[in-house]
């Protein structure tokens, strides 16, 4: 009766997810620490994680001020090799083990000129957003200064570029 209960509930919480619209994260890495060679010449990765995971699009620009002049260019998320496609239940189907997830590597492709930080954001089918300001330094992603929420105004990123 209890792992009936407990198997009912469970199904209710992941139910109630996803009629809510369920979860997302998003974390940011280095290109080194994923195996697939091509990571290795981009500036930083994204690894989307959560039960929404496969109903998101990765999009990401680099943000920038040159000479007083506000500029955008669109880069190309390459998606990694790996991930995960569908929830993993650990034996016995009681806890989930693992759930759905996958990399994409984000292109090294600022200008040399003036000032930059690449937007990553990622959209569900549901509308649910998740972004990130990223700084970039000369080891990567610089944790200290960049900055995750759900999304980030113009305003917001003017004030990071000057």
């Amino acid at each position: 009766m209890t792992r009936t209960a407990l198997i009912a509930f469970s199904w209710l919480i992941l139910a109630g997810s996803a009629h809510a619209g369920g979860w997302f994260i998003l974390t940011l890495g280095q290109p080194g620490a994923h195996s697939d060679p091509a990571a290795r010449a981009a500036a930083f990765t994204v690894r989307v994680y959560g039960c929404l995971a496969r109903s998101t699009a990765v999009a990401a620009t680099a943000e920038g001020l040159v000479n007083g002049e506000r500029r955008t260019i669109r880069l190309a998320p390459v998606r990694l090799g790996g991930g995960l496609d569908d929830v993993v239940f650990q034996p016995g189907g009681q806890f989930i083990a693992e759930w759905p997830h996958y990399t994409v590597a984000i292109p090294n492709d600022l200008p040399a000129e003036g000032s930059w930080v690449v937007k990553v954001e990622v959209r569900s089918d549901w509308g649910s957003i998740k972004s990130a300001l990223v700084v970039l330094g000369p080891r990567g992603v610089d944790r200290a200064r960049s900055v995750e929420k759900d999304q980030f105004r113009e305003s917001e990123v003017l004030a990071f570029l000057r």
